[in-house]
């Protein structure tokens, strides 16, 4: 069960678990993956909620953002579009799917109920819940629920339910789900983010916009292909846009400032949303943390037990990271491995940035020989032209608990296949899609939806 060329591309080159998958796809409609967000506080979002009244007055109005097909961007382009206020007074925890029908908490600064009232748009809902005294940040979210329809399984519900079952048993006896960072980090029908963010890491600037401009992405039309293979081949910014199709918003930024100043990389790369920005160079992190985490499970090192120079993060009681992880010096295994199974601590991998520590011991070679395959330093992570985009690092956990994990059929479809929606809770940060890729081990992670 080797991982597709395209998986491998995202560092992703093992799974977890040898355990045969069911196949199916995911995704066929919008609302066949549905993801609902729940804060820290208990506060929950979701896709069928409705607006209360809401009293008194402060300087945040939190929300929910209930949104259809499109992703976190764009979402909130429209939104600042359609309020006249600026994109600094939105904020949002995290990013959600864009292939989903998701429901998230968002903060409006300065915003009155009146101007939410204006938002009605097929694709994106708002709904007030009440004014808060600060904006929303990614440490207030405990993680999402996720309810996800999988069609087409050429199996009965009988083998569907034993290899499922099987799979997440292995899973938990493992320590946890290996916790890789998910294909839409790096995008499924174009996978360009880690490739322009390791043009930026490296200070390639014209290559990071080229390949951002001109990459191909599976869903394009004849008219996107022309325009993309125009600029590739002439360089011509001004005579490109004339080309370019409308809904290629980031790409047509980019030319547009291109246009007036040729050759002026660096700030055609500055003229992207400063949320996009970052998200090009984590995406590169990402990229670099799940190669090191794949080759920790090449080497079958474990998931829930230390080797000498791992790192070794506590848990709050919601199961989230605090505090700053120390390095396993070889000493107490047996107590650290009992404080591992009771919750109360877990092992990371650093994401690597400016400030980064690498691992120690088997791991840190593991980290050191992949930087130097890819050409990196941590400290190339400080980015002096894009210093807004700069990244200096982080630790994550290798694995978490997916919880609550529900299953059921919905029969057999008029071809005689199987169909199911699996609901299960994921902290933050993690992604349903990597559960899904040990339950399916789909051959074609386009086909399969992912």
């Amino acid at each position: 069960m080797d991982p597709s060329t395209l998986e491998k591309a995202m560092g992703l080159r093992i799974y977890e678990t040898g355990i045969d998958g069911i196949g199916g796809r995911v995704r066929t409609f919008t609302e066949d993956f549905i993801v609902e967000e729940t804060l820290i506080d208990g506060e929950s979002a979701s896709v069928d909620s409705t607006a209360s009244a809401v009293g008194g007055k402060r300087n945040f109005l939190l929300c929910i953002l209930i949104k259809s097909g499109c992703d976190t961007f764009s979402a909130l382009r429209q939104l600042s579009q359609t309020l006249r206020i600026s994109p600094k007074r939105i904020s949002v925890g995290g990013l959600k799917d864009a292939r989903a029908l998701t429901a998230q908490h968002i903060t409006l600064r300065h915003v009155e109920l009146d101007q939410v009232a204006r938002v009605d748009s097929p694709r994106i809902r708002i709904v007030p819940l009440n004014f808060v005294d600060q904006p929303i940040t990614a440490n207030m979210i405990l993680g999402n629920y996720f309810a996800i329809r999988i069609r087409g399984i050429e199996l009965s519900p009988n083998e569907v339910s034993n290899r499922i079952s099987s799979i997440i048993d292995a899973i938990e006896s493992m320590g946890g789900l290996v916790n890789f960072y998910g294909h839409q980090r790096f995008g499924t029908l174009r996978p360009v983010s880690h490739v322009v963010g390791r043009y930026i890491v490296k200070r390639q600037f014209e290559d990071a916009v080229v390949e951002y401009v001109t990459k191909l992405s599976l869903t394009d039309t004849s008219e996107a292909e022309l325009a993309k293979k125009e600029f590739l081949e002439t360089r011509d910014a001004k005579k490109s846009l004339t080309y370019y199709p409308k809904d290629l918003i980031y790409e047509r930024i980019m030319l547009e400032y291109l246009a007036r100043r040729s050759n002026d990389y660096v700030g055609a790369l500055n003229r992207l949303p400063l949320r996009l920005r970052r998200l090009l160079v984590n995406a590169y992190q990402s990229f670099i943390f799940n190669e090191h985490l794949s080759e920790r499970l090449m080497r079958k090192l474990p998931l829930n037990s230390p080797c000498e120079g791992d790192y070794i993060v506590n848990l709050d009681a919601n199961g989230l990271p605090e505090g700053n992880p120390t390095m396993f010096d070889g000493r107490d295994l047996e107590h650290v491995e009992k404080s591992i199974r009771e919750g109360r601590s877990a092992l990371a991998l650093p994401v690597v940035g400016y400030d980064s520590q690498l691992s120690g011991g088997v791991q840190g070679e593991i980290e050191q020989t992949i930087l130097d395959r890819e050409g990196v330093r941590p400290r190339d992570f400080y980015i002096g032209p894009l210093h807004d985009a700069s990244s200096s690092g982080k630790y994550r956990l290798v694995a978490v608990g997916a919880k609550e994990f529900d299953m059921s059929f919905h029969g057999h479809t008029v071809n005689g296949k199987t169909d199911l929606t699996t609901r299960f809770f994921l902290p933050r940060a993690s992604y349903a899609t990597i559960l899904l890729r040990e339950i399916m081990k789909p051959r074609d992670i386009v086909k399969a939806g992912f």
